[in-house]
């Protein structure tokens, strides 16, 4: 009988005793739930290394395309991973090649460790000086790495590595190890062998091993991504036997269903819709909340955090999760939240920080670590990107960057040439894959683009009448395909902007033909649809819209 691995992941970087981390991880999962059946995954590490702080970004650009190439093929038969993953590495490769005729991307070196898990097979590549460990019954192996052993530098006129692609049968309580030689190079093989296996959590080891590497010299950029597979291991048709059961208490709630309303005549109407004598609110998905100032999709739930209530709601498909503890009582006026791996963080306007488990909630409150770096005077916005937490702290007009420990690491600021501040009263925050922050400004209407160093490389105005007003862009968000929303409050209306902030077209209370879509304060997008939180917070007032993308294939 086929199975499929129950897997736990643990996680870290460190830039060791560089200035800056050019190191990056990726994690791609197909999970049926959170809490299940492991079906497939891609898991890589890179170790860049570049004359111009240009490494991060080549490491993530490498990983990226690399995942691209790899998710479309979960649902294929596990053969075609040997040619597609090789593929997905020389197109990475390719790509990082084309961006080195252009004088920032010049001189850079990027190793890899990749593998995709499918079932109980592993099929990986290692390209320089990068690491995959395998732990099996106290036995630990350094898996045999692909050819080139190291990696030339990347330029236009080199050839794109071609990797190999090898394939190992995994078995229920295996440990693996993807490392970069930050770590590989500096903590002995015995050490990495106990620490894989008497740790208490995957998250335990990948933390021992960076403190174990630190504490041997840390001279480079550290990286462990540790991967348990629980002995506990569960058949592949586990889930047909809940659909099944599934199908059949659907018909069985069909049944009922009709039997009650079948002498009513008309059906009452669906949870995400309230029909009026005057129109159809059909885009209104969630009714009835106080003072809504931001919303998360994260793994198929919707997250509405209610400044006036001080909490945060889970809703799957428009209906509350009554069990979830998101009340915020220590909080004042939270005001923005985002989501890692793990759990979902929250700022207030105090400058607190708070994070929830997104399946029970049960907020705990952190206090960063400023240094001598002032305080935060209030904050609006938070922003993660897989490494760093990234804050507008509007009161002191710039962005601070924090570790995951919440401790400060830099900042953007500065003035202008007028004396004004280059990042005036930010408001909303979003990064993409490539680095690059936007920031809106409220007092001025603006967006900006900032690269990797801190650089304006992009502005765009908002459609607001006047300058200065206080409901100017109060939050901002990207789409799968990279587009920037930005919610314009003095106008009442979504204007949806490219990546290099060119205006695409705008979504408005009269496309909706919705008359209470005011006040747009907060939104996020999945691959489907835009949600947005809004509405007056005066007798109960507050709402969150779901609007389809599909209502918006061509500019209106």
């Amino acid at each position: 009988m086929d199975q499929t691995p129950l897997v736990t992941l643990g996680m870290q970087t460190d830039p060791g005793k560089r200035s800056a981390n050019e190191d990056a991880y990726y994690i791609l999962e197909d999970r049926v739930s959170p809490d299940g059946p492991l079906l497939n995954g891609l898991y890589a590490v890179a170790d860049a290394d570049s004359t111009d702080k240009m490494g991060e970004a080549a490491a993530r650009l490498l990983l990226s395309t690399i995942a691209e190439k790899i998710e479309p093929l979960f649902n294929q038969e596990h053969e075609s991973f040997l040619i597609e993953l090789k593929k997905a590495i020389q197109e990475g490769y390719e790509r990082l090649r084309e961006l080195s005729k252009h004088e920032d991307w010049k001189g850079i070196t990027v190793s890899l460790a990749c593998a995709v898990i499918s079932g109980y097979r592993l099929y990986y590549s290692i390209l320089g000086s990068c690491a995959i460990f395998h732990l099996r019954s106290g036995e630990l192996k350094r898996l045999v790495s692909g050819v080139p052993e190291q990696v030339e530098t990347i330029t236009s006129e080199t050839e794109v590595p071609t990797p190999e692609v090898f394939e190992v049968k995994l078995a229920p309580g295996d440990s693996l190890l993807f490392a970069t030689d930050g770590l590989a190079d500096r903590v002995r093989m015995t050490e990495i062998g106990e620490v894989l296996q008497w740790s208490v959590s995957s998250q335990a080891a990948a933390d021992r091993l960076i403190s174990l590497a630190k504490r041997a010299g840390g001279e480079d950029n550290i990286t462990a991504l540790a991967i348990d597979l629980l002995e506990e291991a569960r058949p592949s048709n586990y889930w047909w036997k809940i659909a099944l059961s599934l199908v059949g208490l659907l018909a069985v709630g069909f049944l009922l269903s009709f039997l009650i309303f079948w002498h009513r005549g008309t059906p009452p109407p669906s949870p995400t819709e309230t029909v009026t004598s005057s129109y159809s609110a059909r885009f209104r998905f969630i009714e009835d909340l106080r003072d809504p100032y931001a919303v998360l999709f994260w793994d198929k739930n919707l997250y509405v955090l209610d400044k006036e209530e001080k909490r945060v709601r889970k809703f799957a498909d428009g209906q509350e999760d009554s069990r979830y503890n998101g009340y915020l009582p220590a909080a004042e006026a939270p005001c923005d939240m985002i989501a890692t791996s793990r759990y979902i963080f929250i700022v207030d306007a105090a400058g607190k920080f708070f994070y929830l488990d997104p399946d029970k909630g049960n907020p705990v409150m952190l206090v960063p670590e400023m240094g001598d770096h002032g305080t935060l005077s209030s904050p609006r916005a938070i922003e993660y990107d897989g490494r760093y937490f990234y804050v507008a702290d509007r009161g002191n007009d710039r962005v601070v960057i924090f570790n995951r420990d919440f401790q400060y690491l830099d900042e953007y600021s500065g003035l202008n040439e007028d004396g004004s501040a280059v990042i005036e009263k930010p408001n909303g925050l979003a990064v993409d894959e490539n680095g690059n922050l936007y920031v809106s400004l409220k007092n001025r209407h603006e967006v900006i683009k900032l690269d990797y160093r801190g650089n304006i490389v992009a502005t765009a105005t908002t459609g607001a009448t006047s300058v200065g007003t206080y409901d100017g862009p109060s939050d901002l968000a990207l789409t799968y395909s990279g587009d920037v929303l930005v919610p314009e409050m003095s106008t009442n209306q979504i204007l949806v902007f490219d990546a290099d902030l060119n205006l695409k077209f705008k979504i408005t209370s009269s496309q909706l033909e919705d008359p209470a879509f005011r006040d747009p304060k907060g939104l996020c997008a999945s691959a489907e649809a835009l949600y947005v939180a809004g509405g007056s917070s005066d007798s109960l007032e507050g709402y969150v819209w779901r609007i389809p993308w599909s209502l918006f294939t061509t500019s209106p």
